[in-house]
């Protein structure tokens, strides 16, 4: 469906300039729908900050490459990236907005990945890592596990991050097996 989506994704007008066509941004909206995981937009960036506020840090590095510009000649899109904008943009998003910009200005969060703590794990973990996945670099995964004891990978280029929505029972089932050393 993506292929087919970006394939038309711009179109020439008048004046020999391109844009991006109608059809292309109302279908590219539907398949990123707020409506049922409104949580995620609050705190996605949030997720990742240590003892600091993200202060909408997808924002300000977009605008620091031109090539993630939409009128750029060779458009680079972005991935999974909450934009403030979109608080004003979407309306399953627009009460949310206060508490969005209150997130993203908190530089009071703590740490919350300790290294220290994670390697000191005694619990038994599996995870799934794609191998081309484009949100989560399969390397730093592997980092991770090196330095969090009990940890086993299952990399695969079976799934690209949708693991769970594709076949969450064959990905769940697979790392149940893993945990019980089943597999």
């Amino acid at each position: 469906m993506i292929h087919y989506l970006v394939e038309e994704a711009f179109i020439d007008v008048a004046g020999g300039t391109r844009e991006m066509s109608w059809n292309f941004l109302h279908q590219l909206e539907h398949a990123q729908s707020f409506d049922t995981n409104p949580i995620f937009s609050v705190l996605h960036e949030a997720c990742y900050t240590q003892k600091a506020a993200s202060r909408w840090s997808a924002q300000r590095l977009r605008a620091e490459f031109p090539e993630f510009d939409p009128a750029a000649e060779n458009l680079f899109f972005t991935g999974e990236m909450i934009y403030p904008w979109m608080f004003d943009t979407y309306p399953q998003l627009l009460p949310l907005k206060e508490c969005a910009e209150i997130l993203a200005n908190d530089p009071s969060w703590p740490m919350l990945y300790d290294v220290a703590r994670l390697s000191k794990n005694t619990v038994p973990v599996a995870a799934a890592v794609y191998y081309d996945d484009m949100y989560v670099h399969r390397e730093f995964s592997e980092e991770t596990a090196r330095v969090v004891p009990n940890v086993k990978l299952w990399i695969t280029n079976q799934y690209e991050h949708n693991g769970l929505r594709a076949d969450g029972e064959a990905v769940v089932g697979r790392l149940l097996q893993m945990v019980r050393g089943e597999a």
